[in-house]
């Protein structure tokens, strides 16, 4: 199966991101993405880099935000991408978007989804 291709630009890029300890992208897009809401395997292309990804597309329902976003939380910090175009393939669904009654609840589905991630994508 073909992945879905998303172009977008880093906006925001934490090495070390305070709710889930893993580097954390925030991405704008330009065309909305033919995706359920939900969480995604993904591989993030830039340059000649790749990393894998577990990427959550739709409102931030825990946040309490309406607007879609992309975030992604990635596997490698040594690389710098704010500001960057990248390229998103965008792989197997993991779950639909949920809202969690706290951060705790959030981080662990989140660290669960980036470990599911992994290994779909380490065969592809």
């Amino acid at each position: 199966m073909k992945p879905t291709i998303i172009c977008g630009k880093v906006s925001k890029y934490k090495k070390n991101s305070e709710k889930f300890g893993l580097p954390t992208l925030e991405v704008k897009f330009s065309t909305d993405p033919d995706l359920d809401n939900g969480s995604y395997a993904c591989r993030v292309l830039i340059d000649k880099t790749s990393v894998i990804g577990a990427m959550h597309y739709g409102p931030r329902l825990t946040e309490g935000e309406k607007e879609y976003t992309i975030d992604i939380v990635i596997s490698d910090a040594k690389i710098e991408l704010e500001g960057e175009n990248i390229v998103i393939e965008v792989f197997d669904y993991l779950r639909k978007t949920t809202y969690f009654d706290s951060i705790n609840s959030l981080v662990k589905s989140v660290t669960e989804d980036f470990e599911r991630a992994s290994k779909i994508l380490r065969d592809k």
